[in-house]
């Protein structure tokens, strides 16, 4: 369980460093989550807020 979890930490912190250096990173890099996945778009800055420009995918 820790390997996963510090394999998924490491993909975020690669992505998310990827976008605070890229100004010009497309929203279609990273696809939208769907099913028990999508609970973390609650707490994504991308999804609050009164313009979201991200959030689970349709069902």
């Amino acid at each position: 369980i820790l390997d996963e979890s510090l394999g998924e930490l490491e993909e975020l912190l690669a992505r998310t460093a990827r976008m605070a250096l890229s100004s010009d990173v497309p929203l279609s890099d990273f696809a939208r989550l769907s099913g028990e996945a999508a609970s973390v778009c609650e707490s994504c800055p991308f999804h609050r807020g009164s313009l979201p420009i991200c959030g689970p995918a349709e069902s």
